[in-house]
């Protein structure tokens, strides 16, 4: 059985959604035909082999350090002592994160095989900027020799987004073969999903808003929640926000709804699991991405859609360019309180009207997983027989 070697940044666990989902599912995929094997970080301070399941290996490289510098030097070392665990005889080594992907290239010799692939799904960048937004120039020149390196290697470049294609080639001036494809999640698994009952969190005479990200100043959701605390009293009365997700922002939004008495219409729950936050979306009226910053997609997008909660969404990066087209009543410029404001009247006044039911429109063909699996990694889906 031919062998696919798979990296990523995000700490694969157990209900987990949004990118964890996506490289899962990815990976459950592609093991019908392939050999599976991905590297993923860890943030239990564990860097061994281990199996998820009967599916696909893991290997965990070290992340829960304290500054970028150890990290760096934690990962450096992990690569170089664990080589006869990585420098296996793969087919093919599809990257997916910029920061491990290196490393294999730099340190293994992993760099001679045939056939590499990077996939460009975001604005990894801006985990390089400082706390205020701001880049140095030292910080400039690391992401550009990172990104040289992805494009020295890899013999097909793949964006998630024509907005990601267009940041890095806008810098590199990309000559290799590129494709711009949406690999997200498996909508498969909805059709049979049984699901919890939050119904204590759901008002049914308000206007239901889901929001669920990392809290960080680029995802704008502390930004979103001050702009809702000046809204007009009318419209507050009208709306209910539940908010999931950790991140370094969590204690300021924290903070900011209780100091402001926001918890009768705003809620922070936290991390939740991936059913309850399946379970929230599908009875939210709407999934709310108010990103400030570069947006490559989201995976939330799909997640939200393919349960058929529609998604209202800033007027940037790949969010806009996919979703205008069938949405184009949704969208919203995150930095300008009007433009909210008009937009939340808008749905709470067809809340309001008689027998609301959620108008479902479609998700686009482009966005089809196995389709784009297949274009991509060149492979047929035939079941193996277990």
């Amino acid at each position: 059985m031919k062998k696919i070697l798979i990296t990523n940044s995000t700490c694969l666990q157990d209900n987990i959604g949004g990118a964890s989902r996506s490289i899962h599912e990815i990976a459950l995929e592609l093991s019908q035909v392939y050999d599976i094997t991905l590297i993923v970080p860890n943030r239990n301070k564990k860097d061994e082999s281990e199996n998820i399941n009967k599916n696909y290996k893991i290997i965990r490289y070290p992340y829960n350090c304290k500054n970028k510098v150890t990290k760096l030097l934690s990962s450096i070392q992990f690569f170089m002592q664990h080589k006869s665990l990585i420098e296996d005889t793969y087919d093919i080594v599809w990257g997916q994160s910029p920061e491990p992907f290196l490393y294999l290239m730099v340190l293994t010799k992993l760099k001679k095989i045939r056939n590499i692939i990077y996939t460009f799904h975001g604005p990894w960048y801006e985990e390089y900027k400082y706390a205020s937004g701001k880049e140095s120039i030292l910080l400039k020149y690391i992401i550009k020799f990172i990104e040289k390196v992805i494009l020295h290697y890899a013999n097909t470049i793949h964006f998630q987004s024509n907005y990601i294609f267009q940041k890095i080639n806008k810098e590199h001036k990309i000559k290799k073969e590129t494709k711009i494809l949406n690999i997200l999640i498996n909508p498969e698994q909805y059709k049979s999903k049984k699901y919890l009952l939050t119904n204590n969190l759901i008002k049914i005479d308000k206007l239901n808003l889901f929001l669920i990200r990392r809290l960080t100043p680029r995802t704008g959701v502390l930004n979103f929640v001050k702009n809702i605390y000046l809204l007009k009293k009318e419209l507050k009365d009208e709306i209910n926000i539940l908010i999931a997700g950790q991140g370094e922002e969590f204690k300021l939004i924290e903070k900011f709804i209780k100091h402001n008495m926001m918890d009768n219409y705003v809620r922070l729950l936290g991390g939740v699991e991936q059913d309850m936050a399946d379970d929230l979306i599908q009875k939210s009226d709407y999934v709310v991405m108010p990103s400030i910053g570069a947006e490559g997609f989201g995976v939330t997008v799909l997640e939200s859609l393919y349960q058929q909660t529609e998604v209202l969404y800033a007027n940037n990066g790949g969010m806009k360019e996919f979703l205008e087209k069938n949405y184009s009543d949704n969208i919203f410029n995150p930095l300008e309180l009007k433009s909210l404001e008009k937009l939340l009247e808008n749905k709470i006044k067809l809340n309001k009207r008689k027998n609301f039911q959620k108008q479902f429109r479609k998700v686009d063909s482009n966005l089809d997983f196995k389709s784009n699996l297949k274009n991509l990694i060149g492979v047929d889906y035939e079941k193996k027989d277990y």
